[in-house]
């Protein structure tokens, strides 16, 4: 499956749910925004390990989309809303 261009300036580390306090991705943002810490670089967006396939790269996206936006200066909210709409344009 290729990557979308879109995740290019990201590197996808995999890390445990457990260790995402129960979420399957995570950026630097949203883990701002929750309060939980980040010990990697800006660029880096977390998956679950356990994802393999469409569920993987729909998280990828979602991930990558939420945090382009917030880096735009959208809420969390707002930048969720419009990740959840990308992702499900992965089919």
């Amino acid at each position: 499956m290729k990557r979308p261009k879109l995740l290019k300036p990201y590197k996808v580390v995999e890390g445990r749910s457990k260790s995402m306090y129960g979420f399957i991705g995570m950026n630097p943002d949203a883990a701002k925004r929750f309060g939980m810490p980040w010990h990697y670089p800006n660029n880096v967006i977390l998956i679950d390990e356990t994802l393999r396939g469409k569920a993987r790269l729909r998280t990828e996206v979602h991930e990558a989309v939420e945090k382009h936006y917030m880096d735009k200066g959208w809420s969390y909210w707002k930048a969720h809303k419009k990740a959840t709409k990308a992702e499900k344009m992965i089919r």
